[in-house]
């Protein structure tokens, strides 16, 4: 198999799993492998002292704990991403190449990089200067605050993703299928969920995946559908995909979603809290140093991200399992409403072939790293309402 081949054409109703799906899926999972494995190398690495120096020198240089806590981090980034690029580029660009998927050259891809780069940059920049602030003010309470924190600033984002962040990665114009329009409109009307617009995105220009999905809430909600899913599925289908995400707002997934993410914030943060302040030299004096903005040590930024991070790994099969669930309702939502659950097993057939998913995964890979029912599930359901 080479960059260059192309994958087989999307069969009609009746198609089974990619050839190249189980191939796909253990490169996959290699990679995502030995990129866990170097992080954990380098954490170990940098809690063998080197982060405690690193954070000392900081402190010792510069006097204002903003300073101190931006430079630090920025270290950190780099220490951490540049010895991961490489696994990122085979993971994001050659595995994606080499098995069809990506449409991008490497002048395009590496310009998605750095645009990455920067908003990351950008938005990292906003948490750990919060962070800081609060680390410093907060005394004992700055861990229930900084979950509030955190939470307000992921609704933040969400509201203004359609606007500004995913215009900066794709390009968007209003959908100019009027039935389509006028079908996903009723569906929105009937159901009581409002969406100020439809639009296509050019996904084409990065991978041959499909997709769409229904973001932002309130003044921001828009329905966006990859031009990938117009170009191979048939009006009926796209309806049921769209009928899909819609449900997700009808439930209010969203905001459960937003609650889900706050409570498991909250634990790794109060576990980063309580872990810290209890510590033997050398962490527990940092904790106590932190509430004073001239001794103010940037390593409690390291700790907390590490214990957030464990914890956040620890409880991934609960929001997996979540996540699952939702979908799954969405699923029967769609079937519901568009009263077409033939086109939603066709549907999930051409996505699953087309985007070189595994249709039946082992039970306990499915439950611990899978966020939707795997596509066999999925048919298997709708086909006895077909």
């Amino acid at each position: 198999m080479t960059t260059d081949q192309k994958t087989p054409a999307i069969e009609p109703l009746g198609s089974g799993e990619h050839p190249w799906a189980k191939k796909l899926r253990l490169w996959r999972k290699s990679a995502a492998a030995a990129e866990l494995a170097l992080t954990i190398a380098i954490t170990f690495y940098l809690f063998g002292g080197s982060a405690e120096e690193w954070a000392s020198a900081v402190q010792f240089r510069y006097s204002s704990p903003w300073a101190r806590s931006l430079l630090f981090s920025l270290l950190l980034a780099l220490v951490y991403g540049v010895p991961s690029f490489p696994l990122t580029f085979l993971r994001s660009y050659y595995i994606e190449r080499r098995f069809g998927l990506s449409t991008q050259s490497l002048k395009a891809w590496s310009l998605d990089q750095l645009k990455g780069l920067l908003l990351g940059a950008v938005l990292g920049a906003v948490v750990v200067l919060g962070l800081t602030g609060i680390l410093i003010w907060g005394g004992m309470s700055w861990w229930w605050m900084a979950a509030i924190a955190a939470a307000a600033f992921g609704i933040v984002l969400t509201r203004i993703a359609p606007q500004l962040i995913v215009p900066i990665f794709f390009k968007m114009k209003p959908l100019e299928s009027p039935e389509l329009v006028n079908r996903f409109t009723a569906l929105a009307q009937k159901t009581g969920t409002p969406i100020l617009g439809i639009y296509e995105i050019d996904m084409s220009r990065r991978t041959k995946a499909a997709n769409a999905a229904v973001i932002g809430f309130g003044a921001s909600r828009r329905a966006l559908v990859g031009d990938t899913l117009l170009y191979e599925f048939s009006t009926d289908e796209v309806e049921f995909v769209l009928a899909h995400e819609l449900g997700h707002h009808h439930h209010h997934d969203l905001w459960a979603g937003v609650a889900l993410s706050s409570v498991t914030t909250s634990l790794g943060l109060a576990a980063a809290h309580f872990t810290i302040a209890s510590a033997t030299e050398p962490f527990g004096k940092f904790f106590i140093a932190g509430s004073n903005s001239k001794t103010f040590n940037p390593i409690l930024i390291f700790l907390i991200a590490v214990m957030t991070t464990v914890v956040g790994m620890l409880l991934g099969p609960v929001g997996k399992w979540f996540s699952r669930y939702v979908e799954a309702r969405a699923d029967r939502f769609a079937a519901r409403t568009t009263e077409n659950a033939r086109a939603g097993a066709r549907a999930f057939r051409k996505l699953g072939f087309q985007n070189l998913a595994v249709f039946q995964p082992p039970a306990w890979e499915e439950t611990l790293f899978y966020s939707h029912p795997a596509i066999a599930r999925r048919i298997e359901r709708l086909e006895p309402k077909a």
